[in-house]
């Protein structure tokens, strides 16, 4: 199973300095930070800021767009003078995205920030500054605003059988782990993170708990506004990448939905009506052969 280390407040393992003692540069590994967007012009632009803004200077910055008609080509167009690189073309959805994100990245780390997320100042520094060696998977915590509050919310890798329990705009991942791992799998479309870090954690890789807050994310996603499709899906995934335990049972399954319905009522949220078949007529078989898109 995936091993838990928890990072120290201040200290920088990962940052190699050279030179005499006491100055010189610290030799740190890259970063590229992957935007996934299709008419998001309004959200994208905040986003876009919020990377740039980082003074990172060993970041890729790539924005990989599904073919946009709302003024984003044009938009993605004007970043080239910035370095932002970028590329527009149609797509099968968010996972197919993703992947072609990790795919075009060269960082040593990859990050995926959707347009209307947004890194908080410094963000990129304090990820560097706890990316020692033998780490796999860095989580940072999110800010997340509901109602008319914020709230923090912190990554808790060690609980992935159960849910997913950390924050994908505020996770790293070297690249090298997709190519071991597998790329994002396009048939979970709400929860294609969650299959992701999950196999990542069932493999044994390294996951390290930082204690930073590194992004601030926009609520109302998609597994958000369909709640009975995204435990649909983290069901079937549990069932298929678990070997063991009760989490996979269906008894399970109905305590986390149960659970949901009442968080959703007592904020009063919405929730997308329950449905027992997926596109096209393609129900979800726990017992069909995983199919996901493969990383270089």
């Amino acid at each position: 199973m995936g091993r838990l280390r928890r990072g120290a407040r201040g200290a920088l393992p990962g940052a190699r300095w050279t030179g005499a003692r006491g100055g010189g540069t610290p030799v740190r590994p890259a970063i590229t930070v992957v935007t996934v967007c299709r008419n998001a012009l309004h959200l994208l632009r905040p986003t876009v800021e919020s990377v740039l803004e980082q003074g990172c200077p060993s970041l890729e910055y790539w924005i990989v767009d599904g073919g946009s008609t709302d003024g984003t080509r044009e938009f993605l167009v004007s970043l080239s003078a910035r370095g932002v690189r970028t590329i527009s073309e149609p797509d099968r959805g968010i996972a197919d995205a993703m992947n072609k994100g990790v795919r075009l990245s060269t960082g040593t780390w990859v990050a995926h920030l959707h347009a209307g997320d947004t890194y908080l100042p410094g963000a990129l520094d304090a990820v560097l500054a706890h990316a020692a060696e033998g780490t796999d998977i860095l989580c940072g915590s999110i800010l997340k605003r509901e109602e008319r509050r914020e709230t923090i919310y912190r990554p808790k890798p060690s609980r992935l059988r159960m849910d997913m329990t950390i924050h994908h705009p505020a996770t790293f991942t070297r690249r090298a782990v997709f190519g071991e791992v597998g790329g994002f799998d396009e048939r979970y479309p709400n929860a294609m993170d969650y299959d992701f870090f999950l196999r990542a954690f069932a493999q044994g890789k390294r996951f390290l708990v930082i204690p930073e807050t590194l992004t601030r994310m926009a609520g109302g996603g998609q597994s958000e506004r369909s709640l009975w499709r995204t435990l649909r899906e983290t069901h079937a995934i549990r069932a298929r990448t678990l070997t063991h335990g009760w989490e996979r049972s269906y008894v399970f399954f109905l305590f986390l939905f149960a659970r949901g319905w009442t968080a959703r009522r007592s904020t009063g949220a919405a929730m997308s009506r329950p449905r027992t078949r997926y596109p096209r007529g393609r129900r979800e078989d726990p017992a069909a052969p995983r199919r996901r898109s493969s990383i270089p």
